[in-house]
């Protein structure tokens, strides 16, 4: 099987990270702390600008507008950087 995605393609190799025999010791989980049932506020701009998308199935919402709504609830009203290209790795390897 050939590299399924660009980030198969630029990635390095994993294969020496194995152990030669499992370790079988128990550990501890870290318990989070946030608070799991926790909402977005509402009557925020985020907020009014989600009420339109379709999440309904994988796919269906404006991809720019919610990476825009998610830019807002992180950064703040702050000016996203400029994207650079959004090609596909078998149009960035065929441009060569």
């Amino acid at each position: 099987m050939g590299r399924l995605s660009k980030f198969d393609y630029f990635s390095r190799s994993l294969a020496n990270i194995f152990a030669s025999a499992p370790d079988l010791a128990p550990y501890d989980p870290i318990i989070p702390t946030q608070d799991l049932n926790e909402k977005n506020p509402l009557n925020t701009a985020a907020a009014r600008m989600s009420e339109g998308l379709d999440l309904s199935a994988p796919d269906r919402a404006d991809d720019q507008l919610y990476n825009g709504i998610l830019w807002l609830m992180l950064k703040g009203d702050t000016r996203p950087p400029v994207a650079q290209s959004h090609a596909a790795l078998h149009a960035l390897q065929s441009s060569k």
